[in-house]
């Protein structure tokens, strides 16, 4: 019974271990690419630069989003994409349009420099 208790000890760690080695979520051309999404007045353009393997930034470029309201997703949005490493992010009360308008942008970008549709629903479940 020793042994048995021992041995799935071992397995557990072993299973632990793997998956926080695990290989990296994306798979990027590194870069900079840009990506649109639609926002509450029309198109947002976004600019994603990227390495091998994480976002580094994601900028607003033209849209023509009012700018007191659009303001705080344009600041939180791209911030929460690069902290998490993930499209997963809190839409901005207020301004949830706007919001999806940036992670739709920012998406079609990471698709650009080589993400799949794979790579990041698997940073979505992270």
């Amino acid at each position: 019974m020793k042994k048995l208790s021992f041995l799935f000890s071992i397995l557990i760690l072993s299973l632990n271990i793997g998956c926080a080695s695990g290989p990296p979520v994306f798979q990027f051309r590194p870069g900079v690419y840009t990506g649109e999404g639609q926002g509450f007045f029309g198109t947002i353009f976004v600019k994603v630069e990227v390495d091998t393997t994480q976002i580094i930034s994601v900028s607003i470029g033209e849209n023509r989003e009012t700018p007191t309201i659009a303001a705080p997703a344009f600041n939180r949005i791209p911030a929460q994409i690069v902290e998490r490493q993930s499209l997963v992010v809190d839409n901005v009360a207020g301004a949830t349009i706007t919001s999806n308008g940036i992670i739709s942008g920012v998406k079609a970008a990471l698709l650009s420099a080589g993400a799949t549709e794979e790579q990041l629903m698997a940073a979505a479940r992270r």
